[in-house]
């Protein structure tokens, strides 16, 4: 999405690969900030305190998390038994996140076939990085598949506007890019299609 003429997504490493940053939504809609989370704790805050919200952009964050781990490791080694132990605090932000979970061990995974230290830290930023392009992709592909659907429901209105209705968190901000729900939103709308669209966020949507 673009931010006064930006692009920009709900969370991203930083330029120093030291802080990941992300918008505050707590502040939304009448302030734009950004967090700076530099620890495995900033990263446990962020999801418990929900700065982050949504369940792909949860698990981006606590992959990034791990990430953290291994660059704020007390020995040189990024020992496993640290690591692990760090992952298990990141699980317990939040037990239901099952993004979350898969995110973190994905990423642990990676981590623990790698003996050298320096390797391990830039393995867990690419698998970051990785799931948070995934994350963005599932969702540009949802918008194309939703698309044809939309299409179909124009072409049989005669090209009258197109309602859609949405529950649940399900836009950019929780999803990297495009959203859930919403992406065959942005795709029918850069499309031409006709649809003032009433949006109130899901994972399920309803057209007429």
């Amino acid at each position: 999405m673009e931010i006064d003429g930006k692009a920009l997504r709900p969370i991203w490493l930083d330029s120093n690969l030291n802080v990941v940053k992300v918008i505050d939504q707590r502040r939304l809609p009448h302030e734009f900030v950004i967090a700076e989370l530099e620890t495995v704790d900033d990263v446990i805050t962020a999801i418990k305190e929900m700065y982050v919200r949504g369940a792909p952009l949860i698990g981006v964050t606590a992959a990034y998390g791990v990430y953290l781990a291994t660059l704020n490791s007390p020995v040189k080694t990024v020992g496993d038994d640290y690591l692990k132990k760090e992952c298990r605090r990141l699980k317990a932000a939040r037990p239901t996140a099952v993004n979350l979970v898969w995110a973190v061990d994905k990423v642990l995974s990676e981590v623990s076939k790698i003996d050298n230290a320096s390797e391990k830290i830039s393995t867990a930023r690419k698998e970051a990085e990785k799931i948070a392009g995934a994350e963005a992709e599932n969702c540009r592909k949802i918008g194309e598949h939703g698309l044809n659907l939309i299409h179909e429901i124009s072409r049989q209105k005669q090209g009258d506007t197109v309602n859609l209705l949405t529950h649940c968190n399900a836009g950019w901000l929780a999803c990297i890019e495009y959203g859930t729900a919403t992406a065959p939103i942005y795709a029918a709308f850069n499309n031409g299609i006709a649809m003032p669209a009433a949006i109130s966020c899901s994972t399920v949507w309803l057209i007429w």
